[in-house]
């Protein structure tokens, strides 16, 4: 079910300042601790009364905390399922959750959020028609993020995420040659790595 009823107006989006709360992921599990951060100020908010800017951190954090999953119907689902309830999924998208992301995507400051938020409103269903613009923000932005963790101990990390970027790369940016050279590249460069 959707969290957000409307959409999210500049003043409120402003306001959450979702952008600082983010801050600069400084481990390799950033992920869950960053959900966490999103959705404990939501939990502020809602208990003063700003019930708009706490969805829409909902939403964030929501979107952050996904598990990307492959050969499925819809690319992220619950990172927690249990007795009935789990946490957010893809399909819990509705149309103004799906343009706050896509509105976030741009202004993200990390590579990996700004992939997450582009493919997710890029992916989920009611984002038709498909934003070709998005598609390839995401692209470039999983490649992005797999450079920063390529060469070192955690490139195991982006292998979901390059493999996740080739996908939106065939749909959305299949002409680019520049990015498929980039790509190419990447990948080429983190062969021996891998094999050491």
């Amino acid at each position: 079910m959707p969290h957000l009823q409307q959409p999210i107006d500049e003043e409120t989006y402003a306001a959450i300042n979702w952008v600082a709360l983010a801050g600069t992921p400084e481990d390799r599990h950033f992920q869950w601790a960053l959900a966490s951060r999103f959705w404990g100020r939501a939990r502020e908010l809602e208990e003063s009364g700003q019930l708009a800017q706490s969805q829409a951190l909902q939403v964030l954090g929501g979107a952050i905390s996904m598990h990307m999953r492959h050969a499925s119907h819809a690319s992220f689902g619950p990172v927690m399922q249990m007795e009935g309830r789990r946490s957010m999924s893809m399909e819990d998208l509705g149309e103004h959750d799906i343009a706050l992301l896509a509105r976030a995507a741009a202004d993200a400051p990390h590579p990996w959020v700004r992939a997450r938020f582009a493919d997710l409103a890029v992916s989920a269903e009611g984002s038709i028609p498909p934003d070709w613009r998005l598609g390839q923000l995401a692209a470039n932005a999983y490649l992005d993020y797999a450079i920063t963790v390529f060469g070192s101990d955690w490139a195991i990390d982006g292998l979901d995420e390059i493999r996740r970027g080739l996908v939106l790369l065939r749909v959305y940016a299949k002409r680019d040659e520049t990015l498929w050279g980039r790509y190419w590249c990447a990948i080429l460069k983190e062969v021996p790595h891998a094999i050491k």
